[in-house]
């Protein structure tokens, strides 16, 4: 074994005897339920602009968060210092922190019952980038490589970003869960400055992956900075209106997400979500299926537990239209009177599909006339009506074909219309994100302009 995994294991040995500590400790006080988490982060951040070095920093931090459960009163406290001293003194804090806070009779540690018993390795270790100079070359290489390309209308670099670390996390209860576990992660990222009649336009490109030597070339992540950069120059007006918008994939993906956090369990029980009471019912066309996959090789939102240990599986979120299940912690579980699946914390995999998709290129010729939506902004979504209301930008096409650049447009509609009137999908997945959805079309959503 590698000195490198050596370290992680003594790291990991070294989280599991100050969760131990704690647990002794947290006995020792005859309390109702407890929790421990511990986390650390340790890598390099590396930042470069006009192809010399801008920023370089060494990250390590770590820190105790102990929650403790005192009949149904619950409170916590944290510490950065993981002497035995300062677990004793944070477990105190929070012990008597529990006198001043109010009863509520859904606090408590998740039942046994469902805890996850197995445990798998998701191949999401890996060997770090250490030597500072080899992660500023990657930066300076990366702006260089796309500055040398000479595109007509890129005009400069607007800087590269590098980063590599390792996060380390340990989980303990009362209900006996007890398990640590690392994880590496990796980015590239360039962003370029673009110009054409005297209006400049930012883009740029990246490469995530919990394996270093799995990130993109420098050559492909400047070509994606290139292309979406000059894409965006030859922007033109268009009146307002409705048109058929595509959302692109990245686009696609922003849209969805509205989706999760419309079906978790704390704006449900709060009654604050549009997809309340809507259980078991339509939402989206019936010929899509949304699935949460936790168990994706090489994924670092991959997972055989959630944040509270609680076992997670392939979770159907819609099913030929229909939502089949919103995402409750143990917490959220027992204010809507249900059973916790696994989502204290985030998702797994997601993947939107349909019964029939095809080429992005043939999804344009199909629509014909419409608008591209490459980039939502803003924060005009309402969660408890669904209204929405987001900046956009993107390319109007016809007869399937790009025109010119749109930018400083806003679509308006609701999120109920938006995800049950989506027509068809493409199948342009980028698996570079946890949500992988492809491109796809709504007809008629009303579109202002400032033009």
């Amino acid at each position: 074994m590698s000195q490198f995994y050596n370290k992680i294991q003594k790291k990991e040995q070294e989280f599991k005897d100050k969760l131990e500590f704690a647990i002794d400790l947290a006995n020792k006080l005859h309390v109702t339920g407890y929790e421990v988490n511990i986390a650390s982060k340790k890598g390099l951040s590396v930042s470069s602009r006009n192809c010399e070095l801008e920023n370089i920093e060494f990250e390590y931090d770590r820190a105790m968060t102990i929650t403790i459960y005192n009949g149904h009163k619950q409170a916590y406290a944290a510490t950065t210092d993981l002497s035995h001293q300062a677990i004793k003194d944070t477990m105190q804090a929070a012990f008597e922190l529990t006198k001043y806070t109010n009863d509520d009779p859904c606090n408590a540690v998740l039942e046994e019952q469902y805890l996850c018993k197995e445990i798998k390795d998701f191949d999401v270790l890996h060997e770090i980038e250490d030597d500072a100079d080899a992660a500023v070359n990657r930066c300076i290489e990366l702006e260089q490589c796309a500055l040398d390309k000479k595109a007509k209308g890129i005009i400069k670099s607007n800087g590269a970003n590098f980063f590599s670390g390792i996060y380390t996390n340990g989980y303990a209860a009362s209900n006996g869960f007890c398990a640590v576990s690392s994880a590496s992660s990796n980015s590239l990222n360039l962003s370029l400055i673009g110009e054409q009649n005297g209006k400049m336009q930012t883009s740029g490109g990246f490469s995530s992956h919990c394996n270093l030597a799995k990130l993109d070339s420098t050559e492909k992540i400047a070509n994606e900075a290139i292309c979406d950069t000059v894409d965006k120059l030859d922007v033109a007006p268009i009146a307002t209106g409705a048109y058929n918008i595509v959302f692109s994939k990245q686009a696609a993906i922003t849209l969805i997400s509205n989706l999760y956090k419309a079906i978790s369990g704390s704006l449900i029980y709060k009654q604050s979500s549009f997809l309340l009471d809507m259980l078991d019912k339509q939402v989206f066309p019936n010929f899509i299926n949304i699935v949460e996959d936790p168990f994706v090789v090489g994924r670092l939102e991959s997972s055989c537990y959630d944040d509270e240990g609680c076992k997670r599986n392939v979770t159907p979120l819609i099913e030929d239209g229909y939502l089949r299940t919103y995402l409750l912690s143990s917490y959220s579980a027992r204010k809507l009177k249900m059973q916790p699946n696994g989502h204290c914390g985030g998702l797994g995999s997601v993947f939107v599909k349909a019964k029939e998709q095809c080429s992005f290129e043939e999804l344009l010729a199909n629509t014909k006339r419409g608008i591209v939506v490459t980039e939502l902004m803003g924060q005009g979504v309402d969660i408890v009506s669904g209204n929405y209301s987001q900046g956009a930008s993107g390319y109007y096409f016809e007869n399937g074909q790009r025109v010119h650049a749109v930018d400083e447009i806003t679509i308006a509609s609701n999120l109920k219309d938006l995800f049950l009137n989506i027509q068809a999908l493409a199948n342009d997945y980028d698996y570079r994100y946890k949500t992988k959805c492809p491109s796809f079309m709504i007809e008629g959503i009303t579109v202002s302009s400032k033009s």
